[in-house]
């Protein structure tokens, strides 16, 4: 009987950037109920919906993860812009 072990391979971490836009209030939904997520390479197309009457918050959302199937190990959220209209 042979044991096949497996050569140790480093864990390499991924950083993903994306912003997250809420949407939907001109429809009159909740918060949270309508997302739009932009990757962080088109934070010009997140940016300019910023004064849109139809979102609600856009944030910008930095995960990281483990690439050989770890999984996600870590998310922050940062408030980019908030619709203070009633």
């Amino acid at each position: 009987m042979h044991a096949y072990i497996m050569p140790w391979v480093p864990e390499a971490y991924v950083k993903v950037i994306e912003y997250w836009v809420t949407t939907g209030r001109s429809e009159g939904c909740e918060p949270g109920e309508q997302l739009v997520i932009y990757e962080g390479k088109y934070w010009k197309q997140a940016k300019s919906r910023i004064g849109d009457p139809d979102v609600f918050y856009i944030e910008r959302v930095t995960s990281t993860y483990c690439d050989y199937g770890g999984g996600l190990i870590d998310r922050e959220e940062e408030e980019v812009w908030v619709n203070e209209e009633n």
